[in-house]
């Protein structure tokens, strides 16, 4: 339900973005004195350009995500679904109606501010993580549960006792192994599975979540991200 709340939420904000994003260029195109005809024109021309828009937004996956975790593939969606839209609001613009409703520049820019915007607004959370953690690395260390209790792990925990700069303070261990549960690496107790980090995570006052899996599959990953959240 939250979830739904969430993506309702994005969907409304990217239907102010869309119209802000090509009334702004429509207003400095004509230093704003719009002539009526275009401004008959936008009336219906920003409905259609939401509607694109937020479609395109939907087909492309920007809604359902964790932003907070975004990586190089998703900042390639937005770019795709902003000119996919942008693409279809030029063919709606100039060919399908034979003549301009919308001067072109107005069409290409609202495309490129909307891309800017929906951009800074998704990748905005992880921007503000990666802020939040280094203030509190400043004010205190960053309590930490590591996932994967093998080789990666041990060489994980011995980098973090060798740098203390780093500020940061392993307080537990989750594998998905049954016999190392109960057992300690490196002096570091592991705790469960890591199907317990949203049980662990409040008791032990964790701030981060390491994995040390090299072999860790996106299904892992994805899962690992999704109890974090």
């Amino acid at each position: 339900m939250a979830r739904v709340r969430r993506d309702v939420a994005l969907a409304l904000l990217d239907l102010a973005i869309v119209f802000g994003a090509y009334l702004a260029p429509l207003v400095l195109r004509f230093n704003g004195v719009v002539p009526q005809t275009f401004w008959a024109n936008f009336r219906w021309f920003v409905v259609v350009a939401a509607f694109v828009h937020l479609s395109s937004n939907y087909l492309f996956g920007l809604y359902g995500q964790m932003w907070r975790y975004a990586s190089v593939q998703e900042a390639r969606r937005v770019v795709l679904a902003s000119a996919f839209a942008g693409a279809v609001m030029l063919v709606t613009a100039l060919v399908l109606t034979g003549h301009r409703l919308m001067p072109l520049s107005v069409v290409i820019l609202g495309a490129t501010l909307s891309l800017v915007v929906f951009g800074a607004v998704r990748f905005q959370s992880r921007m503000f993580g990666f802020r939040r953690r280094s203030v509190v690395g400043v004010e205190r260390s960053l309590r930490v549960l590591l996932v994967g209790a093998g080789e990666a792990g041990s060489m994980v925990l011995k980098d973090i006792r060798r740098n203390p700069s780093v500020g940061l303070v392993p307080v537990g261990i989750v594998d998905d192994d049954p016999k190392k549960i109960g057992l300690s690496l490196n002096g570091v107790p592991v705790l469960g599975k890591h199907s317990a980090i949203p049980a662990l995570a409040p008791r032990l006052r964790v701030d981060q979540v390491l994995l040390a899996v090299p072999s860790a599959t996106s299904e892992l990953i994805r899962d690992v991200a999704g109890l974090c959240e």
